[in-house]
């Protein structure tokens, strides 16, 4: 996301800068050491030495892992970090207009089917990689996932189902989270659609997975219901649900 060079070593300074920039949810604040000229080969390889103190912005949460970049030589001119630390924001998405949350999950979501019907709630789910090409997000966009559920429901609309009297289903809920791949840095960010909403603290139970070979965590995570949805049903009690009624088709319809 950029950074900018500091007059002093100043964590309070780098941690304001990056609460102004939108999308920033960690910093990196250390020295390095730059050569005051270009180098190059012909007449000028190894010139003298400067120190700049760098606040670095992210996207995406910093972790050992990231930390990566020790240096590297320009030419015969070496440089190099030094003093190097990372902080990650407590941060909250902000709220989407005509959605209910953000409701912090402590895991990615685990729910089981409507009791009332035996039907799944679940309607299917989108990835989105952190970076900067088309597709991609550049940083813990939970909005993104909000504007994905809502548009799958527009598909389904526009797709409905060829069997008679079954219904387009609507995307209630989503629950957006963040994945760490087995080192520990963080690679994108995941939506999973439901037509009913679930309670946060019975049913977001998944903090890693085995995958590729590896073990991926989870970070960050949050819901959201749909507000006109969210308005049909009694507040969900602790272990509960909002639905039993085929994502407020009535009963029968899924």
């Amino acid at each position: 996301m950029g950074y900018t060079n500091l007059n002093k070593y100043d964590t309070i300074q780098c941690a304001n800068l990056c609460t102004q920039q939108k999308g920033c949810v960690a910093f990196n604040l250390y020295f390095e050491r730059d050569p005051t000229l270009d180098p190059n080969a012909e007449s000028c390889p190894n010139p003298p030495s400067l120190t700049n103190i760098k606040c670095v912005f992210w996207g995406v949460p910093v972790s050992p892992a990231t930390a990566t970049n020790a240096g590297q030589y320009r030419d015969s001119f070496h440089v190099v970090i030094a003093g190097s630390n990372g902080y990650n924001a407590l941060t909250t998405p902000p709220s989407v207009p005509g959605w209910s949350g953000p409701i912090s999950w402590p895991g990615a979501p685990n729910c089981p089917v409507d009791p009332t019907g035996g039907y799944t709630t679940f309607i299917g789910s989108k990835f989105f990689s952190f970076g900067l090409a088309p597709g991609q997000v550049q940083y813990f966009a939970a909005g993104v996932c909000v504007a994905a559920c809502s548009a799958q429901t527009s598909y389904n609309f526009a797709n409905p189902p060829v069997t008679k009297g079954k219904n387009p289903t609507v995307c209630n809920h989503v629950v957006a989270y963040q994945l760490n791949d087995p080192q520990g840095v963080a690679r994108g960010m995941y939506c999973a659609f439901y037509t009913e909403s679930w309670d946060a603290g019975a049913y977001g139970t998944v903090n890693q997975a085995s995958f590729g070979g590896g073990e991926w965590t989870v970070g960050d995570a949050f819901g959201f219901t749909n507000a006109t949805y969210a308005a049909s049903y009694q507040p969900i009690s602790q272990g509960g649900y909002a639905g039993g009624n085929c994502g407020g088709w009535g009963a029968g319809t899924c």
